[in-house]
């Protein structure tokens, strides 16, 4: 956000913008990648889903060449491919901060100020004490799912077990998994709780 209209304003993304986008013949070439079959699977480890010209030809934008780059770092490591997990970066734009107790004030006038701080810490350290995340999240997510009815991308099913479901039905553990057609481009799935 400017401060000033007269000012240009510029973020830093971390990414290298002299990249500009390149088409998969060229991130086979940059990878050292022999077929263009290689290039979906690091793509697919990546998490990484190219987009389309007007003329249907698929390219990386800057930013997923850099994903792609942390990819190549992990695989130069000694990594695999199954066993990368993608980083998500937050682009986070600077603003022009006010102290807290002004911000406070202006949100709550006639409240004592350092009662109004002491407040907003506290909600600030419980935030950050519950940024850990329990084991156990994809298995209330799954219940939900399941007691919903929602049909889930195989995508998505994925992002909560951590495979990719295949076949007609699919067990994991106490869940199964039942193909149900076709959202878009990927398969649609049921979730049941096995008892």
């Amino acid at each position: 956000m400017c401060p000033s209209i007269d000012r240009q304003c510029t973020i830093d993304t971390g990414v290298d913008t002299s990249i500009d986008t390149m088409k998969i013949k060229e991130l086979q070439e940059r990878y050292n990648l022999k077929t263009r079959q290689s290039v979906y699977n690091w793509l697919s480890a990546a998490q990484v889903e190219l987009a389309a010209n007007e003329r249907g030809h698929k390219y990386a934008t800057p930013e997923q060449v850099e994903a792609l780059d942390r990819l190549k770092q992990h695989m130069d490591e000694g990594g695999s491919l199954k066993h990368y997990t993608p980083v998500s970066l937050a682009v986070i734009e600077q603003a022009q901060m006010t102290p807290v107790h002004q911000s406070i004030d202006t949100v709550y006038p006639n409240k004592d100020t350092s009662q109004n701080t002491a407040l907003l810490l506290q909600m600030v350290e419980a935030i950050a004490g519950n940024q850990q995340q329990s084991p156990l999240w994809y298995h209330r997510e799954l219940e939900e799912a399941a007691e919903v009815g929602w049909l889930l991308t195989t995508k998505e099913v994925r992002a909560l077990i951590g495979v990719k479901p295949h076949g007609p039905e699919y067990r994991r553990g106490c869940w199964l998994f039942v193909k149900m057609g076709r959202i878009g481009n990927q398969s649609a799935w049921t979730v049941e709780k096995i008892s």
